[in-house]
């Protein structure tokens, strides 16, 4: 038969239909998935192979793909794969990439091949920490640049330069520079790296490996640094307090103008200690909105149990109540004062009378789970508000003092006759408290802005969260109901051909 030939394109709705449903169900299962339109969200797994593709695009759609593979197209650029944050295996073999870009968004990836391209460079893989196996054979990689970074990856564990210009020193073999300088390989080309191999290369490259030693631990100060303040961003974002982070809430409560307040040390002192009494109130607002947090995940999980425990109980008494059917069929003893339709509308009956319990009592639950955690994050707010009034009143107190400090300067400046020091726009006590007055509101006005702010994110949080719980619960009851039906239909089909 003559093959068709496909033109060239880019990766549309259409393309990935068609690849979806000749990858996913057969025979019964597939008519009845054709049935409603596909979830994109759903699928975890798709290959692309083999149909021309110029341009990756229109994968967003698929937002919990684990697995893609793009091998044999014509793609020249690696992009538009940002969004597929849980992608765990990337096959890009076989195209015409030239560059390694546009990955920083695939924490998740642990296995990249872009076996047979036009990639030149080792770069922009650093930041993969999760990689594990990494094939980069028959490109065009002239240079062991980029190499070196690799030693970031601890779990890259296999990796392949072979084919390349890199690997065609005789006197030099890739596979030396790799179990020199790259001590967590354990594979190179796919053949285990022997322990007198990597003693051998370390030695003749012992030189280089010191220098590189040294500016690595540097490095690795620095990122262990960038690491800590990105965790500890993260956790402040979930606890709704990201505006603790590197005291942001501190410095927005000053702009430009109020520099020319700071006249002299004193005023300069002041402004440290302000400081330093915030810092202390800070850390109190951080501990109790991560403290708050761990006790709302908590909760978390004990409603989730909850509700598994539920859906385990009910699926294990519909599980018995059909196996003894099917195991009362087989041994040819079901009740016969029931025909085989009045069996089946009893156990469907049966079936979904449970299942339509579980939903409503699970939807029950929920409703019950939004009060509590709308009740625990009132209480959050409380012990929130009670962290910014501490704030507010040791601002009045700096604001006190400093207006104090300020009007000494400038009455010692105007009885030493020494006006022209005075800085402009502070020539009298009543310039000086209206400068006061207006910096004191701007902060009050920032302070009580992120007690708004603080307020929306949690109200907000418990809206977006029940409505998931809501839609996952409504997910699974149409799946179990159509997996009741199915199973029902399938035992009529049978009972029905038996009478014929």
């Amino acid at each position: 038969m003559e093959s068709t030939a496909i033109d060239p394109g880019v990766i549309n709705e259409k393309m990935l239909k068609s690849a979806i449903e000749e990858q996913g169900y057969r025979g019964e299962a597939q008519r009845l998935s054709q049935l409603e339109p596909i979830n994109y969200a759903k699928i975890t797994s798709i290959r692309l192979e083999f149909l021309n593709i110029l341009k990756i695009d229109h994968l967003w759609v698929l937002t919990n793909l684990t697995k893609l593979s793009l091998n044999y197209n014509k793609i020249d650029k690696i992009e538009n794969l940002h969004m597929l944050t849980k992608l765990t295996d990337l096959d890009l073999s076989f195209n015409y990439i030239e560059k390694i870009e546009n990955i920083e968004k695939l924490a998740q990836l642990e296995v990249l091949s872009l076996y047979s391209n036009r990639v030149e460079k080792i770069e922009n893989l650093h930041h993969l920490e999760r990689l594990q196996m990494l094939s980069l054979a028959k490109n065009r990689i002239k240079t062991y640049d980029g190499v070196a970074k690799l030693r970031l990856l601890a779990r890259l564990s296999v990796i392949n330069l072979e084919d390349n210009p890199i690997a065609r020193d005789p006197h030099n073999p890739t596979s030396e520079f790799v179990a020199a300088f790259l001590p967590q390989i354990k594979y190179y080309n796919y053949t285990l790296i022997a322990d007198e191999t990597r003693a051998s290369a370390r030695e003749k490259y012992s030189r280089e490996l010191r220098k590189l030693e040294e500016v690595e631990s540097e490095e690795t100060m620095l990122r262990d640094r960038m690491h800590k303040e990105a965790k500890e961003e993260a956790l402040l974002k979930l606890c709704f307090v990201e505006f603790l982070n590197r005291e942001a809430l501190f410095h927005s409560l000053f702009d430009a103008s109020d520099s020319v307040l700071n006249v002299d040390e004193k005023s300069a002192e002041l402004r440290e200690g302000f400081k330093k009494r915030y810092l202390i109130i800070a850390k109190e607002l951080r501990d109790v909105a991560v403290s708050e947090h761990e006790r709302r995940q908590e909760e978390i999980r004990a409603f989730r149990e909850c509700i598994e425990d539920a859906q385990k109980e009910t699926q294990g008494k519909a599980q018995s109540l059909i196996e003894n059917y099917l195991q009362e069929k087989q041994d040819n003893c079901l009740d016969p004062s029931l025909t085989p339709d009045e069996r089946l509308n009893q156990m469907w009956k049966t079936l979904m009378e449970a299942e339509v319990l579980l939903f409503e009592n699970i939807e029950a639950g929920i409703e019950d789970f939004r009060l509590n955690i709308e009740h625990m994050i009132e209480e959050f707010f409380h012990r929130a508000q009670t962290c910014l009034n501490k704030i507010r009143e040791a601002d009045s107190q700096y604001l006190d003092f400093l207006e104090e400090s300020v009007t000494e300067f400038i009455m010692l400046k105007i009885t030493s006759s020494k006006e022209n020091e005075i800085p402009g726009g502070l020539k009298d006590t009543d310039s000086i408290a209206n400068r006061i007055i207006q910096m004191g509101q701007r902060q009050r006005l920032k302070i009580d802005e992120i007690k708004r702010i603080l307020v929306e994110k949690g109200k907000a949080y418990v809206k977006e969260f029940i409505a998931e719980l809501h839609e996952q619960e409504v997910q699974r009851n149409r799946a179990k109901i159509i997996e009741i039906n199915y199973f029902l239909d399938c035992e009529r089909e049978i009972s029905g051909s038996r009478v014929s």
